[in-house]
Formats: C-alpha cells, sequence, structure tokens
C-alpha cells in the first residue's frame, strides 16, 4: 500500500546532480585561479620559517579533515597554534 496515492517520490532533476560541482565551488567562494589546486600539490614558499612551519600544519590539519579524520573546531586550531 502506498501511503502518497501512487505518486512516486519526488525526486530532483539530473541536471541538478550534473550542476552539483559548479554549485559547491560556487558556494565554497573559491576563486577560479585556485580550482585546479589540490593538496598534493601545494608548495610552501616563504622566507619564513615561523610562516612555513604554520603553512605545513594548516595543510595537514586540512589533509586529515579531507579524510574524515577529524573535525575542524575551535579546540583543535588553537593547539595547533599554540604547537601542540
Amino acid at each position: 500500500m502506498s501511503l502518497d496515492g501512487g505518486a512516486g517520490r519526488a525526486r530532483a532533476c539530473s541536471c541538478r546532480d550534473r550542476d552539483a560541482v559548479a554549485r559547491l565551488l560556487e558556494a565554497a567562494g573559491i576563486p577560479p585561479r585556485y580550482r585546479h589546486c589540490r593538496l598534493s600539490n601545494f608548495q610552501v614558499s616563504s622566507d619564513s620559517v615561523s610562516m612555513r612551519d604554520q603553512l605545513m600544519q594548516a595543510r595537514t590539519i586540512a589533509e586529515r579533515i579531507g579524510q574524515g579524520g577529524v573535525q575542524a573546531d575551535a579546540a583543535d586550531l588553537s593547539e595547533q597554534r599554540a604547537g601542540a
């Protein structure tokens, strides 16, 4: 017995799936010139040792988040800033 009178379920149009990546990139606010970038091709280039260390820590956090291994929250980021 169908509770909806046999009409079926509402489904998103296939065009919605097709445009999903473009919508996500737009919503993320990533400028077009950086959309080709990946963590795997991220290069740290700074004369400051402190800046290089911070960028590498940020990359490590981003990789862990991408792998689903950590949730970014204020405490996690504070630990990284403190060098813990």
